[in-house]
């Protein structure tokens, strides 16, 4: 569920955007790291790397679309 920012900061607080190219960053390097862990063996993988690798994405890219 989508919080709004009203909700989360209060009533009349002005929340500064976050710049599209400080997000795209972000996005690019988290899959930079991703990639590097997919390219060890299935075996050796560090799941809970990846697990919060994935949804650190996952909240970068729901910020990019709102």
């Amino acid at each position: 569920m989508t919080k709004s920012n009203e909700y989360l900061y209060g009533v009349g607080v002005v929340v500064p955007d976050i710049p599209e190219d400080v997000i795209k960053t972000r996005i690019r390097l988290l899959n930079n790291n991703l990639e590097e862990i997919l390219k060890e063996g299935y075996l050796e993988r560090d799941r809970a790397h990846m697990n919060d690798i994935i949804k650190a994405l996952s909240y970068w890219a729901n910020i990019q679309e709102h």
